[in-house]
């Protein structure tokens, strides 16, 4: 086809797909659409059409995967030679390959299998730019709230995808890499865990349904007056706090990571139930220190139940969300008590102050489909394994498996603001020199089976006089 035989009105788009079935169907529909398309078979034909015609293209369309020159080798050679923009069809299994494009410089992404009106938005977005343009400065936390990190063990084990699945390549850019119920090819799965990539993305609402279709089902004909804005500045804050100061050090990454998006999934569903998100939001406003001990105490719990062997989404979900929680009842408490030395506390003040886990499971009791072990977790987080805790004073395996997971976390996380608060240096030989003081001073506080987990987290080898005398923890 010759310059001459191009409609000058028409948009001109080179089309590069080694499924010639597929391609025709593409060429046919976008020119019914009325788009002049040419097309190529592979990235090296499509080359040699881009350095031949005595015109340019409005846009290139290409798959990844093709013999002679695939889509990241034509991709890199365009954004050399041209100013084309480039859409990359990609799919579940080239992963990496869609991450390569991204930080190449593609213009935008179609999962495959995509509908022809998916096919037409992302071609209408790549040709008017300006239609579609966002002020970087305006964009809104409230956008990281759509979507949930889900660690990629979880898609090891199935043979098919519990959802749609997308990658984030960038702030609030997250493409569809995979559709609900397309079959999982769990050896490209793990050539991805091989090389580092610890999580997907679903949406908020399918990662609810994954945890558990009952939990925290939100009437959101009341979620009137919930500012999602200030909200997802919450998790924000809440994020990079936990990458700065959570004495992460010599602590397994993938772990951490982990962990990291347990707790930022967590905010995501309070999120969606506005008493919850509101007590959140007091609580913060109560007291930063209080609000940060509580996103720290979620995420060691988290560490320290996956060590103890809890896999079940179902009950690491409540064990994150017990440790945001579980400090609720102090937004009753007078900020003067708070802020005061605890060796100064009087008799009063210190009754008060003990009162709190009795004020947050009432709280919590308040506040429709909050799971019952959660609110169990808030009244129970203070009681110790020797009976010599409160409010009850209840011992052993009466204490809530939760509950016993939160009080190990609670205290390493208060030994450690006391460190930092003396002006301590936090190295990994410092942290682990005071856990390991503060598990030998305070071992009958705690559940033995959590104490090893606990110790084996920090990556510490367990002294001999601290195994416990029976088995594992269970949940």
């Amino acid at each position: 086809m010759s310059a001459e035989e191009f409609n000058a009105q028409a948009k001109k788009i080179l089309l590069v797909e080694d499924d010639s079935h597929f391609r025709e169907v593409l060429k046919d529909y976008l020119e019914m659409k009325g788009f002049v398309v040419r097309d190529a078979n592979n990235g090296l034909a499509a080359k040699t059409i881009l350095e031949l015609v005595e015109y340019n293209f409005d846009l290139v369309i290409t798959d990844i995967r093709m013999p002679e020159m695939n889509g990241i080798e034509l991709l890199e050679y365009i954004l050399k030679t041209k100013t084309t923009p480039v859409i990359v069809m990609t799919g579940f299994s080239e992963l990496l390959e869609t991450k390569s494009a991204f930080e190449y410089g593609a213009t935008d992404f179609l999962s495959k299998p995509f509908s022809m009106q998916d096919l037409i938005k992302v071609i209408d977005r790549a040709l008017n730019p300006l239609k579609y343009a966002v002020d970087p400065n305006s964009l809104d936390e409230k956008d990281e709230l759509k979507y949930c990190s889900v660690d990629i063990d979880q898609f090891i084990s199935g043979t098919k995808l519990i959802s749609d699945i997308y990658i984030r390549l960038g702030q609030s850019k997250y493409i569809k890499l995979g559709h609900q119920g397309a079959e999982i090819d769990r050896d490209r799965v793990q050539q991805y865990r091989d090389k580092g990539i610890t999580h997907f993305h679903i949406s908020a609402d399918d990662f609810k349904r994954h945890i558990d279709q009952n939990l925290l089902v939100v009437d959101r004909a009341g979620q009137k007056g919930l500012s999602r804005d200030r909200y997802g500045s919450l998790i924000k804050h809440t994020t990079e706090m936990i990458l700065q100061d959570m004495f992460v050090e010599g602590v397994d990454q993938d772990k951490i990571s982990t962990a990291k998006n347990w707790v930022k999934n967590s905010l995501t569903i309070i999120a969606d139930d506005k008493n919850l998100a509101n007590l959140m939001m007091v609580l913060e406003e109560h007291g930063g220190d209080v609000y940060a001990h509580g996103v720290k105490v979620s995420m060691y719990s988290n560490l320290i139940a996956k060590q103890a062997g809890v896999t079940s989404s179902h009950i690491l979900y409540r064990i994150t969300l017990a440790g945001l929680l579980h400090n609720i009842g102090l937004r009753e408490i007078p900020v003067d008590i708070l802020n005061k030395e605890r060796v100064l506390w009087t008799q009063q003040e210190l009754k008060v102050y003990e009162s709190h886990p009795i004020r947050g499971r009432n709280l919590l009791n308040n506040i429709p489909n909050v799971p019952e072990d959660v609110v169990l977790a808030a009244y129970c987080h203070h009681e110790l394994f020797n009976g010599t805790g409160y409010p009850e004073g209840i011992r052993g395996h009466r204490i809530p498996a939760i509950s016993r997971i939160i009080t190990v976390a609670d205290a390493f996380i208060e030994e450690m603001a006391l460190l930092k608060k003396a002006g301590r240096d936090f190295t990994i030989d410092s942290i682990r020199d005071s856990a390991l003081k503060l598990i030998k001073i305070r071992k009958s506080d705690f559940d033995p089976s959590l104490v090893v987990a606990f110790i084996e987290v920090l990556g510490i080898t367990v002294p001999p006089d601290l195994l416990p005398a029976k088995g594992r923890f269970i949940a």
